[in-house]
């Protein structure tokens, strides 16, 4: 008879396998459908994936011939007089569809070819789309997860959507800029025996950077790079005894960890929880960031969820973006339009600085949201007017009780000392 394999990937990517009898259901006019799994074999599915036995598990399916051992609540069916449904007929079998996020529904979208090749990831000798899909399903197991979206349907899907989209242009640039994706260790840009300690403009070293919590400075530690550009003088490297005794600590993964601290809080946020990497800890060989496809991805996911989705302007900018269908004019909020606040916020710390790049950025972004749109993202929405938000002094600071409004800082209202002649300093607009 015919069967169906059911399969439910684990949280270390590996897969839940069970097979069940198919079995004709009279009521539905010969079509075929799959019998309720016993607890046993929900059991089973659910191991090692994270969820517990009530949750809804994301699954892939297909039929198959039946094996000699297969698990079914109901007794073998009687052969049916029945005639066999007609093929053309028969109810459309849905894609089992890849696993990318674990969300079926963005999945769908995000996993289509042309999406893929958008994302420019199956071009590079360095990141791969399965390291960025495990990355993306590790960090919500973690407890920082991806922006799920507002709401439910179209809308919420097509936010989280632009959300990723915004992810991996934000990244796509930071891992080689006009050359995606081709680094994940720092390069030496200034091209100096010094680099791996600090390629900073204010000059502060790398290994000075130990707010804490922090990873130990070793300054027996010796790494060298995984990778570098062709047109630098070779792979970064810290040597004990030489110019570059304990700078190991230069930027690594697709938007660049850097400095003890940073590698201390990755190791303890995210590494430490993650299934299949218990061997490895960042403070003791934080160049294992390049040595693991996951691991390329995981700081950006981290730095993403920790610091980019936190800022103030957020949730309201991407809700905008999609409301308004999808405009960079319409998201406009906190001085900066969606992608362009996030690469605020990556490039510079805060969302409405522009950031260095920003026209490839904005480039790589729309490449991205103009093939998910291709794939279906935002179908059935209608576009809608958004009231901008309100900026100045007099619309934002004097209802705080502050006079002084400076659209470049986060918090953009205070009161100066000195009145509108501190405020003119700051280059503010002055409502005192």
């Amino acid at each position: 008879g015919e069967c169906t394999e059911i399969r439910v990937e684990r949280l270390d990517g590996g897969y839940n396998t069970i097979v069940v009898m198919t079995t004709d259901n009279p009521g539905s006019g010969g079509t075929t459908s799959s019998p309720e799994l016993t607890t046993a074999g929900k059991e089973h599915l659910t191991q090692g994936t994270g969820k517990q036995l009530a949750d809804r598990l994301p699954f892939e399916w297909r039929i198959v011939d039946c094996k000699t051992q297969v698990e079914t609540s109901q007794p073998t069916p009687q052969p049916t007089t029945q005639p066999m449904p007609d093929p053309t007929v028969q109810p459309t079998q849905l894609p089992t569809g890849e696993i990318c996020t674990g969300d079926s529904e963005v999945d769908q979208i995000l996993t289509t070819p042309s999406v893929k090749a958008a994302t420019q990831l199956e071009g590079s000798a360095v990141y791969t789309w399965e390291g960025f899909c495990e990355a993306a399903r590790a960090i919500a197991a973690a407890g920082l997860p991806l922006y799920a979206g507002s709401g439910s349907g179209a809308g919420r899907v097509a936010q989280m959507l632009s959300n990723i989209a915004s992810l991996l242009a934000q990244s796509m640039w930071e891992s080689g800029g006009e050359a995606p994706w081709s680094a994940c260790d720092e390069n030496n840009y200034l091209g100096i025996e010094t680099a791996p300690c600090t390629q900073r403009a204010d000059g502060e070293r790398y290994d000075s950077l130990t707010n804490p919590p922090a990873c130990v400075v070793d300054p027996q530690m010796h790494m060298v790079a995984e990778t570098h550009a062709s047109w630098t003088p070779g792979p970064m490297s810290c040597v004990p005894g030489t110019a570059t005794e304990g700078c190991c600590w230069w930027g690594r993964g697709a938007i660049q960890t850097t400095g003890p601290h940073n590698y201390k809080m990755l190791q303890d946020e995210v590494v430490s929880k993650l299934a299949g990497f218990s061997g490895v800890d960042l403070c003791t060989n934080p160049e294992a960031i390049c040595q693991h496809d996951q691991l390329k991805m995981i700081g950006a996911m981290y730095y993403w969820t920790s610091v980019v989705q936190q800022a103030a302007s957020f949730e309201a900018s991407l809700n905008a973006y999609v409301a308004t269908g999808f405009s960079d004019a319409g998201s406009v909020v906190g001085g900066a339009s969606f992608n362009a606040g996030t690469g605020g916020v990556v490039n510079n710390g805060y969302w409405s600085a522009t950031p260095h790049g920003n026209e490839g950025r904005m480039a790589y972004f729309h490449d991205i949201i103009d093939a998910l749109k291709e794939a279906g993202m935002g179908e059935g929405l209608v576009p809608v007017e958004v009231t901008p938000a309100p900026t100045g002094c007099d619309a934002i600071c004097k209802a705080q009780g502050q006079t002084c409004y400076v659209s470049t800082w986060a918090s953009p209202c205070f009161t100066p000392a000195g009145g509108k002649t501190d405020c003119d300093a700051q280059s503010g607009e002055f409502c005192g």
